[in-house]
């Protein structure tokens, strides 16, 4: 059985000819090519998707943290507000504070004075004392740096591009999703990097700051507990003591009426320098505290409208993507169509069998695809 031989095209042939011929050809690589395009953009535009879901998570966190600490330093100025309604209204000026605590200081020194006196039967609290003025001491230590602190003060603004600025009051005044994607994308890319870095950096600079502070407060209040706690109980002992001077076993001297009395009057006294100082203390925490969460959460709520103008230009960048993707794919069908056009007016001028069924086959392919893209 002979081979048949494939005839080339003569170099003497018709261009028209020649053009039948070779665009079939062509137009299969250019179909060839879109088709890639087409995939690469829609995996960029796939890409672009995730990330935008990523800065939303991140977002999402921030905004978290921001009403969490917002919420915190609220209930702090809620309770300022209380105490004040109440009347319990002490400053947490630095000098009131030490005079407080000289007060107290004062306070404890009298009770002192009046154990000595009275002598055996004050023995024990005479031991209390010395222990509620260590206590006390300590305490001085401890609450003069505490709230002697300034407020914690908002983190000076970074400098923002014009673009990114208008994009997050387009953000923050709720303008239509398309108006804020179209702003974001304008933005420039290394200005936008730079300021979600600076805010990233805000965060932990805020963080960094307000952590002297609280460590200091919290070393505060366990000393404040431990000596107010050693005050009460100097207290107790006082009045122990008052009333043993007057138990009735035997008649009480006109001296030991007057040491019960005085006793008595100075563990009262005692006692209400001690709530003093621990409502000053209460109102310098509760301060402080506001102002720590207060400047923490501007530093949140920076970073997570940054976050949202990044989840903008994610959205911005896959849509464009997307439509690139689309519009490579429609080419690709175009010349997909011209491959089928050529090779069906090639067939019918060979009058060829199997390029007559493969552009039969193509028109079908293209039929069954516009059935399903319309009614399935």
């Amino acid at each position: 059985m002979a081979t048949p031989r494939i005839t080339p095209i003569s170099p003497d042939a018709p261009l028209l000819e020649k053009l039948m011929t070779y665009t079939p050809v062509v137009l299969t690589v250019v179909a060839t090519l879109l088709a890639g395009l087409s995939s690469s953009e829609m995996t960029a535009a796939q890409y672009f998707r995730s990330s935008a879901a990523q800065a939303q998570s991140k977002a999402g966190d921030q905004w978290s943290l921001f009403q969490t600490k917002r919420s915190r330093a609220i209930n702090m100025n809620t309770t300022q507000d209380l105490l004040w309604g109440l009347g319990e209204t002490p400053s947490a000026d630095p000098a009131e504070t030490a005079a407080t605590l000289q007060d107290l200081t004062n306070q404890l020194k009298k009770v002192q004075q009046l154990a000595t006196r009275i002598g055996v039967p004050a023995a024990a609290l005479v031991e209390d004392l010395r222990a509620a003025d260590r206590a006390v001491a300590a305490l001085q230590t401890a609450l003069h740096p505490a709230t002697s602190m300034p407020s914690a003060t908002a983190p000076a603004a970074t400098p923002v591009e014009p673009l990114l600025q208008a994009t997050l009051q387009a953000i923050s005044d709720r303008a239509p999703e398309e108006e804020i994607r179209a702003r974001a994308a304008q933005v420039d890319a290394a200005a936008f990097s730079q300021a979600v870095t600076q805010g990233e950096n805000a965060v932990q600079a805020a963080e960094q700051a307000t952590a002297p502070l609280r460590k200091e407060l919290n070393a505060a209040n366990r000393t404040l507990e431990q000596s107010l706690t050693s005050v009460r109980l100097s207290v107790r002992r006082a009045r122990d003591v008052s009333a043993l001077l007057l138990d009735g076993t035997t008649p009480a001297t006109a001296g030991e009426r007057e040491l019960s009395d005085q006793l008595a009057l100075a563990s009262t006294r005692l006692q209400t320098a001690a709530e003093a100082v621990g409502r000053g203390f209460l109102w310098s925490k509760l301060r402080t505290n506001a102002a720590i969460y207060d400047r923490e959460a501007l530093s949140n709520l920076s970073l997570a409208q940054l976050y949202e103008v990044a989840v903008r230009r994610a959205d911005a960048a896959s849509e464009r993507h997307r439509t690139r993707a689309q519009r490579f794919f429609m080419g690709m069908l175009a010349a997909q169509a011209g491959v089928l056009i050529a090779s069906f007016s090639l067939a019918v001028r060979k009058r060829s069998i199997l390029w007559s069924l493969a552009s039969t086959a193509g028109i079908a392919a293209i039929l069954f695809g516009a059935y399903v893209y319309l009614y399935v």
